[in-house]
């Protein structure tokens, strides 16, 4: 399994789970180039057979991974910011799955996450992790669902970071996939808070590994 990009502790279990977090500053030609506020994320996914012989395959973030919140979620740790307002300009899930995993179901949306999400759609794209490693999805299927619920949250300090309204996710898809599936998925957003910060096309996409 693989560990996630963060300043801190990723807790995974027999399935995959893991906290990301992306530590951003602030270009030094603004008046806050001290100030640096993180996006964050929780993510877990879990493969299960159904009667049919066909895997389903679950990513979801409505769990919270310690110590993040459930979801997507904008923050900054002491001394670093101040309490503001995060204004999205973007805020995407991808999730790049091997073709086996969607074969005999393309993704679906569950649950209250249909509210503030588009249905997943097959993109031609690419997508760079944390790390800044772009994988070869070569045999694989990009999909991305965009974000329509709220556009403005607090960012507050680290201790007080909550889940942004309407952020998680929850999705399955069902097909003829192996016992053991690495994937790609994660946010990927842009966003500017009203004491002068920006951030474009952060992303907290992760390589995981899922049983």
């Amino acid at each position: 399994m693989n560990s996630a990009f963060s300043r801190r502790t990723a807790l995974k279990g027999a399935a995959w789970s893991g906290a990301a977090t992306l530590a951003i500053s602030a270009p030094a030609a603004h008046a806050v180039s001290d100030y640096a506020y993180y996006n964050a994320s929780s993510q877990s996914g879990r493969l299960s057979l159904n009667s049919d012989g066909n895997r389903v395959l679950n990513l979801f973030t409505d769990l919270p991974v310690a110590p993040e919140p459930a979801g997507f979620s904008v923050g900054y740790e002491s001394g670093q910011a101040v309490d503001a307002t995060a204004q999205l300009a973007r805020l995407d899930y991808y999730f790049a799955v091997p073709a086996e995993c969607a074969s005999a179901q393309e993704p679906q949306l569950l649950d209250d996450c249909t509210e503030s999400w588009t249905e997943p759609r097959l993109v031609e794209e690419t997508v760079t992790t944390a790390q800044g490693v772009t994988p070869d999805l070569t045999g694989y299927r990009l999909y991305v669902t965009s974000f329509t619920g709220p556009s403005n949250n607090p960012a507050l300090l680290d201790e007080a970071t909550a889940t942004w309204p309407g952020s998680e996710i929850s999705l399955c898809m069902v097909g003829r996939s192996a016992e053991e599936v690495t994937l790609y998925a994660g946010y990927v957003t842009s966003f500017t808070t009203d004491s002068g910060f920006t951030r474009d096309n952060a992303t907290l996409v992760q390589q995981l590994t899922v049983t």
